[in-house]
């Protein structure tokens, strides 16, 4: 369990329309090499703050996700809880099937819970720190769509499966009636060992980076434990 760091930097991703289509037309989403496994993602309910919990805890628990402040605030839960019941908010899981069986390997949620004021100034700062990025215009801001949390539960990274799903992550959102010009995320550097590398590696451009003080709160005995989640099957 990761303890608290002192401090983090935070990495605000981006990937336009354009690059995406790039990246399919030029074979940049590698072919799947593990001939056992059907990779599927599902279209889950629309998705609640204890949905969210679950990510949270599933998915990035290892990393205290679980522990940050902000989930744990009544007014930052119910700001949370607003946003993520918006018909523009989705939630998808993630689902592998192989000799074993089919079974739940991850998911995402998608909400747009970063401001459009605040994407809009980091666009600017994109834009005119370097001319690649001329594309995130002024209204692009408007024109965005967020990953908010994503992932693959701990005991199913390693396979070369999480390129997999995000290409079929961005498919959806780029193929979804909002017609989205960009997808965002922002992760951390207290995540997974290489996971700027790994967006990297799908043309994900990082166009802002912040250092900000701890905000993990100590970790419950509860927390402490692994691997105490049901696994859920295919409805």
């Amino acid at each position: 369990m990761v303890e608290g760091h002192g401090k983090f930097r935070r990495h605000d991703l981006v990937i336009t329309r354009e690059m995406h289509e790039a990246n399919e037309a030029n074979g940049v989403y590698p072919v799947l090499t593990v001939v056992d496994a059907d990779l599927t993602i599902k279209r889950e309910d629309q998705p609640t703050f204890e949905d969210l919990q679950y990510i949270l805890e599933r998915v990035g628990g290892p990393y205290g996700w679980d522990r940050r402040r902000e989930y744990h605030e009544q007014p930052s839960i119910d700001e949370i809880s607003e946003i993520l019941a918006k018909p523009s908010s989705r939630r998808y899981s993630f689902w592998a099937t192989t000799q074993k069986g089919t079974e739940e390997v991850g998911g995402v949620i998608i909400a747009n819970v970063e401001s459009e004021l605040r994407l809009r100034k980091m666009y600017k700062f994109a834009r005119e720190s370097s001319d690649s990025y001329s594309d995130l215009t002024a209204d692009s801001a408007a024109k965005t769509t967020e990953i908010y949390k994503i992932g693959l539960f701990p005991e199913y990274t390693g396979k070369r499966w999480g390129t997999h799903f995000l290409r079929q992550v961005f498919n959806e959102i780029f193929e979804s009636p909002e017609k989205p010009r960009v997808v965002y995320l922002n992760t951390r550097d207290s995540n997974h060992e290489g996971v700027v590398k790994f967006y990297s590696s799908v043309n994900m451009n990082v166009i802002h980076t912040l250092t900000y003080p701890d905000d993990l709160l100590p970790a419950t005995p509860q927390q402490r434990r692994t691997g105490d989640h049901p696994a859920r099957v295919p409805a």
